[in-house]
């Protein structure tokens, strides 16, 4: 039997969303402690709201670590938090992290780097202007935030999944 978990993640956005908890962390999961989550792209830190019969959507993802022995929030804090995300119109999950140094949060960000196929493309020039410049960014590793900061209003995502595909970058 599966049991489900409401997380707020560690980003600003609104509310909370539903979680599987996988058999082997059943007896780590309680209401108050951060959890590794998949979301999107990405693997962030949530805090587990609640534990909830039935999700609020089709499709669940299971958590996939417990961060923490014994909950970084106890119940009567958690209430409280959430009548200060109500009463300011903040995300729980971000006024949740503020509760304890960022530096405990975990974030998981994409980092392209150029193959060795990339590298001969590079030195023989045959990518467009915009590729190329992806293509050296790319030599020592790069995050996509970087990406999309450098070439500001320029094609980067489908850029970067055009020279994945060829095999010029891996992620």
């Amino acid at each position: 039997m599966d049991r489900f978990v409401d997380v707020a993640v560690n980003l600003p956005v609104e509310g909370s969303f539903s979680y599987s908890v996988p058999a082997h962390l059943e007896k780590e999961a309680a209401a108050g402690k951060r959890v590794l989550v998949p979301f999107g792209r990405r693997t962030v830190t949530g805090y587990i709201l609640s534990f909830v019969k039935e999700p609020g959507v089709e499709t669940v993802k299971p958590i996939l670590d417990v961060l923490d022995d014994v909950p970084v929030v106890d119940s009567k804090r958690l209430k409280f938090l959430r009548w200060l995300s109500s009463y300011y119109f903040a995300p729980i999950g971000e006024v949740l992290a503020l509760t304890h140094p960022s530096s405990v949060n975990i974030k998981s960000y994409r980092h392209f780097y150029l193959t060795d196929s990339g590298r001969g493309v590079l030195e023989v020039e045959k990518t467009s202007a915009v590729a190329g410049e992806v293509l050296r960014a790319s030599e020592k590793g790069v995050t996509l935030a970087a990406l999309l900061r450098r070439f500001k209003g320029k094609s980067v995502y489908s850029t970067v999944e055009s020279l994945k595909g060829k095999g010029f970058l891996r992620e």
